[in-house]
């Protein structure tokens, strides 16, 4: 039996027969959302739940999920993923990052005292993974074109809306 969270509802998160999919309403209150983004979430959880093999579930918080022996896909966030030890759920690689947490962490020890910029780690996994690489150089001779794609701010702002 697997557990499936709201931002794991693809297909290629399934890993067992035997889906749960838990509908907490009590997220939403947590920070707001806007409307619309809120009715996507719910469309898409209840939408997933149709599907064969999958059970949607009620709960007022996570907490009150107890499934000994259930699995879970590596959860994206600290807080799910302390939850998910807590719960003892057998913790699976993700399937949505094309590196795990044990490749950052083999990658953060190799670093030694030099500098931590994401840049270094995604040039290191598009080496590892032969991703825009040609005969060890990056295609197109250069790693990224960041400066050629940076406009600086309009001299009259963003003009973006006040957030509500």
């Amino acid at each position: 039996m697997q557990v499936l969270l709201a931002d794991q509802l693809g297909p290629h998160f399934a890993r067992d027969s035997k889906l749960i999919l838990p509908e907490v309403l009590s997220q939403f209150s947590k920070r707001k959302y806007h409307r619309k983004k809120a009715h996507l979430i719910l469309s898409a959880l209840r939408h997933r739940a149709l599907d064969k093999g999958v059970e949607r579930i009620e709960l007022d918080s996570y907490g009150e999920l107890s499934l000994p022996q259930a699995k879970i896909i590596h959860p994206t966030s600290r807080d799910f993923l302390a939850w998910a030890k807590k719960s003892q759920f057998e913790i699976l690689n993700s399937v949505g990052f094309a590196s795990s947490s044990e490749d950052w962490a083999a990658w953060l020890s190799s670093r030694g005292n030099k500098r931590l910029l994401l840049e270094d780690f995604y040039r290191a996994q598009r080496q590892r993974h032969s991703i825009l690489m040609g005969g060890g150089e990056p295609s197109g001779g250069q790693w990224n074109f960041d400066d050629e794609n940076r406009l600086p701010v309009p001299k009259n702002g963003l003009k973006t809306p006040e957030p509500y």
